[in-house]
């Protein structure tokens, strides 16, 4: 492994299926891949590939006119007890890559009453400035145990996804 950690070591694509059946949800994928020569692991809370991403509003959901939407999204709260579980943390090699799908569906995303509203599409994308924990290499169970908030040490990464358009 090297020394030196680039500033931005992995790199998030937003990607929307091409002809997606008329009456489902729309849906996008969030790909975080890693084209360095070095694995690195992140924590899932609140990066792409956390499940509770929509809900938590870490994407950024806006009209193409750049208008906002019509509706405003409800928004939660989750407090996760620490240390955080080995399945919420994954591990990605060189070359490699992790995905999660996000279904766009009430009560966040409503592409109904969006419909009702005249809305036919609407750019799904990464919020900007959404830090996300990264280390280099593998995390091992000592070092899941010790972790707290307060650690700041692999808070690193600033993801800015391109976006994609996706049919409401």
């Amino acid at each position: 492994m090297s020394t030196q950690e680039p500033p931005n070591p992995l790199v998030l694509a937003i990607t929307a299926p091409s002809n997606p059946p008329p009456d489902s949800p729309p849906t996008i994928t969030l790909t975080i891949t890693n084209p360095s020569s070095d694995p690195y692991t992140l924590l899932t809370w609140g990066s792409p590939l956390d499940p509770l991403a929509l809900p938590l509003g870490l994407l950024a959901i806006t009209l193409p006119s750049g208008l906002p939407l019509p509706l405003e999204p409800p928004r939660i709260l989750v407090k996760r007890r620490t240390p955080p579980p080995a399945e919420d943390f994954v591990t990605i090699e060189p070359g490699g890559a992790a995905s999660r799908d996000v279904v766009l569906r009430p009560p966040v995303f409503d592409a109904a009453a969006l419909r009702a509203e005249g809305v036919e599409r609407a750019r799904v994308g990464w919020g900007e400035g959404k830090g996300v924990t990264v280390w280099m290499g593998e995390v091992t169970e000592a070092e899941r145990g010790g972790m707290g908030w307060g650690d700041d040490r692999a808070r690193r990464w600033v993801p800015r996804g391109e976006g994609v358009v996706v049919r409401v």
